[in-house]
């Protein structure tokens, strides 16, 4: 068999994606977009995007990127396409899911993200995962090589007990750790700052903020700050890498966010 009779595999392979896609939207034809409670359950029970229902299923939350606007893939694509101001990472939370008044007030733009909560390690790679954007051997993990490009700055909330525990020597790289800077504090919280390309935008209401993700018992928020003033041409691919993501902004008139 040679080469040029697995031609059909191209088409095939976008025929797919073009379906998955298009069930996904379908499968949400229905769903009031003013409930993120309604809609983030909707999502979590859909298998169409090549996920599987475990006792784990808001996981798959992290695939997507929330807003007033609709949902989108966490993507390279989607996020130059829609072109946030910043990107919220959020510990995924139940009381969180179910309250439309706190993410409309807080976040913009978010994703909802897990935290292994029974050990410091688990504390330890929120904060390198999803701030840091790295894995264990300092490489860009799967969200850096998504985001970091376009990142000009970031900031963490987080809890001083839990902070002081991870950033014992030898736990965060040091030069990541001397490039953070403590921007605000109280008694039980931290705000830090990782300037990364430019001075990040004022925050007017970080007691409110910090105030209302102690009492959900938070372990921490994420924003990151994005400069679309830089090139951000995406590289083109062969046909035969055509993507879900690619599939799903065909299907939504070129753009990012998919709302009924």
């Amino acid at each position: 068999m040679t080469s040029d009779e697995l031609d059909f595999l191209n088409p095939l392979a976008q025929d797919i994606a073009l379906q998955v896609a298009k069930s996904f939207f379908e499968s949400l034809h229905n769903i009031d977009f003013k409930s993120f409670d309604k809609l983030t359950r909707k999502v979590t029970d859909l298998k169409d995007l090549g996920w599987s229902k475990s006792s784990w299923d808001s996981r798959n939350l992290s695939n997507l990127i929330f807003s007033k606007k609709g949902i989108m893939l966490l993507d390279t694509a989607h996020l130059v396409q829609a072109k946030p101001v910043s990107l919220q990472f959020i510990v995924c939370n139940d009381k969180l899911l179910n309250n439309q008044s706190k993410l409309n007030k807080f976040f913009t733009d978010f994703s909802y993200v897990h935290l292994n909560k029974s050990n410091t390690n688990g504390q330890l790679s929120w904060v390198r995962d999803f701030f840091e954007l790295r894995d264990g051997h300092k490489n860009e993990n799967q969200y850096g090589k998504i985001l970091y490009k376009f990142i000009k700055g970031s900031r963490l909330f987080i809890r001083k007990k839990i902070y002081k525990e991870i950033c014992k020597p030898g736990a965060l790289p040091a030069t990541f750790k001397r490039r953070l800077k403590v921007a605000w504090e109280n008694s039980d919280w931290y705000l830090i700052e990782n300037g990364i390309k430019d001075d990040l935008p004022p925050f007017d209401n970080i007691e409110e903020l910090v105030d209302q993700i102690d009492k959900d018992k938070l372990y921490g928020v994420i924003y990151h700050y994005f400069d679309w003033n830089i090139d951000t041409e995406i590289e083109e691919k062969d046909e035969d890498e055509f993507s879900i993501a690619e599939a799903w902004l065909e299907l939504n008139d070129g753009k990012a966010y998919f709302k009924t």
